[in-house]
């Protein structure tokens, strides 16, 4: 009977206490995934734990690593996924302290990812990675809206000194000129000058000015495909002009490099009659033709030739064919009765 008794009584415990677990899961509900109140878009506007030029040190130490910020910004350029490079830029809007900062989001896709102009409160920490400064371990993320950032138009002077401008969104204006096609096809990037096309120094022609940076496709991938930068006829030469970039600059790889905000540019399609890939063979058959004939007869040199410079031994008759063979120019496009000659 008292065992009876306790189960009738546990319901009724469970009925006391349901207010409290309604409200424990509401509370769950506002908890992000790193333990703290998700953001609300009622946050927006409302006081900061920190501005990025505090998070980068403009005027003081920068933020410890793994310090906890609330930061409202505008998402100046977005590379979302492994396609890009992991996360998206945001700059403030204060034009007495401008500042961005590189926010690490490889959780982030495409469709999901910040887009350039929206106005963004986050919640993440700060970090480092390979010694630059980042924000990382995004736990929570509201939109507040649109906000503009109008980029520096900056000279070739002013790049001396790309540092100051780390991470945020600048305007180079044209012309300029390609100087180095070197890693296009491995790394998607290109070599710049200002003035022309930038020559060696002791060469004794005059050419234009270097640029410090390297115009990089938003992406750390090796090999691109579609290879960007390339023009309709699919090449991109040295010499070859540009007429202003607008995009970020950042550091990667012991170079400072700059990223353009606008679509990647992707290499126009392959027509059909071409797409097929093409092997070929070669072979001097002149000397196939004249010498090796004696190699049915055991020799171990050429014949002398006659007066008349032609040999005096025509050797065995498959010999011709084989040459022939040797000089067919693909592989994929020749007979079956060709490549059986051409393995033997």
């Amino acid at each position: 009977m008292s065992t009876g008794a306790a189960e009738w009584q546990q319901p009724g415990r469970w009925r006391r206490s349901a207010p409290r677990l309604i409200a424990f899961g509401f509370l769950l509900a506002l908890l992000g995934p790193g333990g703290a109140l998700a953001l609300q878009p009622a946050d927006c506007g409302g006081p900061t734990t920190a501005t990025l030029a505090e998070v980068r040190g403009l005027d003081q130490p920068p933020l410890p690593e793994g310090e906890s910020v609330v930061i409202e910004a505008v998402v100046t350029a977005s590379f979302p996924g492994r396609e890009g490079l992991n996360g998206f830029f945001i700059e403030s809007q204060s034009t007495l302290e401008p500042a961005g900062a590189f926010v690490y989001a490889p959780q982030l896709t495409a469709d999901r990812a910040p887009a350039r102009g929206e106005r963004w409160r986050l919640r993440a920490r700060a970090g480092r990675f390979r010694g630059r400064i980042q924000l990382e371990a995004l736990d929570a993320a509201v939109q507040c809206g649109f906000g503009r950032i109008e980029p520096p138009v900056l000279s070739a002077s002013d790049l001396e000194a790309p540092g100051h401008f780390v991470d945020r969104l600048v305007h180079i204006p044209g012309p300029l000129t390609v100087t180095g096609v070197y890693n296009l096809g491995r790394y998607g990037s290109l070599r710049l000058s200002a003035g022309g096309r930038a020559f060696q120094p002791n060469n004794g022609t005059p050419g234009g000015r270097l640029l410090p940076l390297i115009l990089d496709d938003g992406s750390h991938q090796r090999d691109p495909r579609p290879v960007p930068y390339l023009d309709p006829d699919g090449v991109r030469r040295a010499g070859d002009r540009v007429e202003a970039i607008t995009g970020i600059i950042t550091r990667a790889f012991g170079d400072w490099r700059i990223h353009p905000v606008t679509p990647r540019p992707s290499s126009p399609p392959i027509p059909a009659r071409i797409r097929r890939p093409l092997t070929t063979a070669s072979g001097w058959c002149i000397s196939m033709w004249k010498t090796t004939s004696l190699i049915g007869r055991g020799e171990g040199r050429p014949r002398k030739r006659d007066s008349g410079g032609s040999d005096n031994a025509s050797g065995p008759p498959w010999m011709p064919w084989m040459a022939m063979c040797w000089c067919c120019t693909s592989w994929r496009i020749a007979p079956p009765w060709w490549r059986i000659s051409w393995i033997w």
